[in-house]
């Protein structure tokens, strides 16, 4: 809670807003006579206490791609019981403020369970992720046709790296990818477009081991804070009706520092790249070793 307390303080003072993703790496679905329920109750009741009437929180996403899930998957009709039931605990908690469901999946917002009830029914803005500039437009017809609520693709991009992985993975591929996203966004006119996500992570943050890996990569600025030109569409693409989101609330916590990150780690037998700063490219694996045996 304080370090909750402290982004909304941040993104106060930056007269931003705040969605926060309320379940994440969660793969539960409790009922109703569960005690894990009543866990999940106490939960959101702290949160709401907190943020419920502070105009710096836009909102609430449920859980961050819950289709994403084995409790989906294997026992969906559980699964939508309890995200309807946290939802409704949301709206009930917090009338203020929307409720949203972050799905990986456009098609899982009207999968309806045996009474016919969908994520389409809790949710105030419709949420989806997609990461497929080549079906995007299909997508957003698609959720258009089931609803009439405000629209936000919630989740898109493309990675840039790591160098040596999957040839794709790169700045002019990210350009390309995200100028289809933007564009299809804007063409079907829905309501909103996040990309993820705004600053690459140095390799102890996404993979939890220290290893590098594409979800290191996924920022529109580099670790040193220069933007890609990714970051340029977003810049210079859009410009606000509104100058602001201003809020009312303000507060005056003291700010904490992050701890510095560990050493990075790499699996057994893990080698460098070989560099040539004459190029600024670097050669990995099958390449590297090829070229340490032949030249």
């Amino acid at each position: 809670l304080g370090r909750a307390r402290q982004i909304v303080q941040m993104a106060g003072e930056l007269q931003c807003k705040v969605l926060f993703t309320l379940f994440d790496w969660y793969d539960d679905t409790p009922a109703v006579t569960d005690p894990r329920w009543q866990k999940n109750l106490v939960y959101l009741r702290a949160m709401t206490d907190a943020f419920g009437q502070d105009d710096r929180v836009l909102g609430w996403d449920l859980h961050n791609e819950p289709d994403h899930y084995a409790s989906w998957t294997d026992h969906q009709p559980a699964a939508l019981d309890w995200l309807l039931r946290v939802g409704a605990e949301l709206h009930r908690l917090a009338p203020r403020q929307l409720v949203t469901v972050g799905v990986g999946r456009a098609a899982s917002l009207w999968q309806a369970d045996p009474q016919g009830r969908t994520l389409l029914d809790v949710s105030d803005v419709i949420s989806f992720h997609s990461y497929d500039a080549g079906s995007i437009r299909q997508d957003i017809a698609a959720v258009r046709a089931h609803t009439t609520k405000p629209i936000v693709l919630e989740e898109t991009g493309w990675p840039t790296g790591p160098c040596g992985a999957d040839p794709t993975y790169n700045e002019n591929y990210q350009v390309i990818l995200y100028r289809e996203m933007l564009q299809a966004a804007q063409d079907a006119g829905i309501d909103g477009l996040l990309a993820w996500t705004l600053w690459d992570f140095p390799p102890t943050s996404s993979s939890g081991a220290g290893v590098e890996s594409e979800h290191d990569h996924f920022g529109l600025l580099r670790l040193d804070g220069s933007i890609k030109p990714g970051a340029v569409l977003f810049r210079d693409g859009f410009r606000a009706e509104v100058a602001s989101l201003a809020s009312r609330t303000s507060t005056m916590l003291p700010l904490s520092v992050a701890p510095t990150p560990g050493p990075v780690q790499h699996p057994p037998n893990w080698q460098p790249p070989l560099a040539f700063p004459q190029t600024g490219y670097d050669v990995w694996d099958e390449f590297r070793d090829y070229w340490r045996r032949f030249g």
